[in-house]
């Protein structure tokens, strides 16, 4: 996490000690699980080992290649899967990126390029300009080169990686772009077909496969969210939301929020919210 940046919600007057001293896992149980926490990384292996398997053909043998695409934001899902090639799956990613297609660029052409603006769209869980997670791919595919990995790309906004390793990173990697349009097409798609309603980002990875001619590839795609929680998107491709039993009871549920000034002491404002909060649930338990 560089200086200055909180996992609770950016940049501030501090708060990006209160989870990794003693305000953490020593005194609270708590930690950060998102696409900046490395164990996040770990535990979604276990996705790929299942998609390895998920087709009944797939059964006897092991070493039938099946072709995973993934909804792309901040490339951590797309790191699990390198980590679980590396351990032996046979698989190969498809990174389903929106119209902000930094990560599709960057393993196309190899460049990591930065664009003018971030591009609001359907999928708003991919519109990341930075991409976090760049780094640890090109750790992975660069033999762990540690040098090669903490080069400060959002300092220079622009770098590009080695044709020899741009080829290792495509041997497991390929790309797809989808714009708001490809969207609503997907999620239309995918209703219409099988009555099962998607969410933007998941349609994403679903326009790519419908776009597939290859009947002989074993592929799955990812599904990343709940279509309840984007009932903007459901609308706009013309369908019906159906948000679940607990999203509706979320509606009538009054909010809660505390307005933070960036002169203000985070570090102490997430202190305290900590400590209520694991004390609630302390009490709550006994």
């Amino acid at each position: 996490m560089r200086d200055g940046e909180s996992e609770w919600g950016g940049r501030g007057g501090g708060g990006a000690g209160c989870l990794a001293h003693d305000m953490g896992l020593s005194v609270h149980i708590v930690c950060a699980v998102n696409s900046n926490d490395v164990v996040a990384r770990f535990i979604r292996t276990g996705q790929y080992a299942l998609a390895d398997r998920v087709h009944p053909s797939l059964a006897p043998a092991m070493d039938v290649q099946v072709e995973v695409v993934v909804p792309t934001g901040g490339c951590g899902n797309t790191v699990a899967g390198c980590l679980a090639h590396d351990m032996g799956l046979s698989v190969h990613i498809v990174c389903a990126v929106n119209s902000n297609d930094v990560v599709a660029r960057f393993i196309r052409t190899g460049q990591y390029a930065l664009a003018d603006r971030v591009h609001p769209s359907l999928a708003p869980a991919m519109d990341v300009q930075i991409p976090y997670n760049i780094e640890r791919l090109v750790y992975l595919f660069s033999a762990r080169d540690t040098g090669l990995a903490k080069a400060d790309l959002q300092a220079t906004r622009c770098a590009t990686v080695s044709l020899d390793l741009l080829k290792k990173i495509q041997t497991v990697l390929g790309s797809y772009i989808a714009d708001d349009n490809d969207i609503r097409e997907a999620m239309r798609q995918c209703w219409h077909d099988n009555g099962y309603l998607v969410c933007p980002h998941t349609a994403t990875g679903a326009h790519y496969h419908f776009g597939q001619t290859d009947s002989n590839l074993q592929r799955v795609c990812l599904a990343t969210a709940s279509p309840a929680k984007f009932t903007e998107a459901v609308l706009s491709a013309g369908l019906t939301p159906q948000p679940t039993q607990a999203i509706e009871r979320l509606q009538h549920l009054a909010p809660k929020y505390q307005d933070v000034e960036q002169t203000d002491d985070w570090d102490a404002i997430l202190r305290r919210a900590i400590t209520d909060i694991s004390q609630h649930h302390l009490q709550a338990t006994m």
